[in-house]
């Protein structure tokens, strides 16, 4: 499906959000995907979370196969699995550059490039909003319909998932993301621009307010965003559990 509109939708998504990053990030991105350690790190293993995550994960790449996907996945287990697993990392930045080697193989048309990249960051993070829209947007492109609707019904998952967390309209009912590659990833889903971002004080929280833009109806917004889980992952990983 190599039209414009689908192209010049995936640029408006994402090419705003990684301007800023140069081509020496997008070359350490391009080395980094066949090599990104895929190994349990955190610093404090939870064997029954990780192996929660390991079994929810192993459940959806079962589905991928399956033609009529229906399922009683709880997106929003899966995801704090993974927080608390020994896969978990707080602040992710090979994803984001693989992330942006990824989508600027789309935008090349390198569809096969594209999806090594997805496949590389859902290795490591299947929770990764950035690794399923990828492989939906090289599905949909490469006309693997069975693929794209697994990817599309994932990403509703996930989507639903943080949604559920609260409105993102105020600092009490913020958002609640597990890291911030996750809240990126979920604020240009929803088809906005970030301008900028702010540390709101909130006791006992890291909450982040973001100025956001709808630049198909110019509607300004502010969004909260309650991002404690990977702060606290930083600077008290011995912590009880938050959730």
């Amino acid at each position: 499906m190599k039209t414009k509109n689908t192209k010049e939708k995936v640029r408006y998504l994402y090419q705003r959000a990684f301007t800023s990053v140069g081509l020496a990030v997008l070359f350490c991105a391009l080395i980094s995907c066949s090599s990104m350690d895929t190994s349990p790190k955190s610093l404090v293993i939870d064997k029954d979370r990780t192996s929660e995550y390991e079994n929810l994960k192993q459940k959806l790449v079962d589905m991928e196969s399956e033609v009529d996907i229906e399922s009683d996945i709880d997106f929003s287990a899966m995801r704090w699995a993974y927080r608390y697993s020994a896969y978990y990392e707080a602040w992710d930045t090979k994803e984001h550059e693989a992330s942006l080697a990824m989508f600027n193989a789309f935008e090349d048309e390198n569809y096969s490039l594209c999806k090594q990249f997805a496949s590389a960051i859902l290795k490591k993070n299947y929770t990764s909003i950035s690794g399923h829209l990828g492989s939906y947007n090289c599905s949909v492109a490469t006309g693997n319909s069975d693929t794209a609707n697994f990817h599309r019904f994932v990403l509703s998952g996930l989507a639903k998932s943080i949604e559920q967390s609260g409105d993102g309209l105020s600092p009490a009912t913020a958002y609640v993301t597990i890291t911030p590659t996750e809240m990126r990833s979920f604020i240009q889903m929803l088809g906005l621009t970030s301008f900028r971002q702010e540390l709101t004080p909130t006791p006992g929280k890291y909450i982040e307010r973001f100025y956001v833009i709808d630049m198909r109806t110019e509607e300004y917004k502010t969004l909260y965003f309650d991002n404690s889980a990977s702060l606290l992952k930083q600077v008290a990983p011995t912590l009880p559990s938050l959730n």
